[in-house]
């Protein structure tokens, strides 16, 4: 249906889906976790639950939108860099304007320019799921990430510079 007519109707759409149903988050997620060795992929991730609610309304002349999504994405932790569940929920309000003069009016929301007639609420949500990424995906406690300086530990390896020191401290 139109944008304008979701929002006279105050449409409320409720979305129970998969990740998998999200083409381009699909795609954003594979390159992250193609970089995983193949024995810590997590299995059957694309299968994992999306939920939320989309509820149209209007502002004056204008559709707006509130949106709240969440989900669990597999990630791969930048400190540890092991795979883990990361939790995402995602709340935004949007007014959508055919140009950033009509928009305005609207500073209490971010205004999405939109020029078709007819959006598929699908890909809105697509569009919000993947905004609220992280740039740089982490576990949220420290303590759950791999004891890095234990496997520091385990390995000592040899930098060009690793006597240095002792030479410097030699001269003294």
């Amino acid at each position: 249906r139109p944008l304008r007519e979701l929002a006279a109707n105050r449409q409320v759409i409720e979305i129970a889906a998969k990740i998998a149903d999200f083409e381009r988050l699909v795609a954003v997620l594979g390159e992250e976790l193609a970089r995983l060795p193949a024995d810590e992929l997590p299995r059957d991730w694309q299968n994992a639950a999306v939920t939320g609610s989309l509820t149209f309304d209007r502002e004056g002349a204008l559709p707006v939108l509130d949106l709240a999504l969440s989900a669990r994405l597999p990630a791969q932790c930048q400190r540890c860099l092991r795979a883990f569940e990361l939790p995402l929920e995602t709340t935004l309000g949007i007014a959508f304007a055919a140009s950033d003069d009509a928009a305005l009016e609207h500073a209490e929301r971010e205004v999405w320019e939109w020029h078709e007639d007819r959006p598929r609420p699908i890909d809105i949500a697509e569009e919000a799921l993947i905004m609220a990424m992280p740039l740089s995906a982490k576990h949220e406690d420290s303590e759950d990430c791999v004891d890095i300086e234990a496997a520091d530990e385990q390995e000592e390896t040899t930098t060009p510079f690793a006597s240095l020191r002792a030479q410097m401290d030699e001269r003294k």
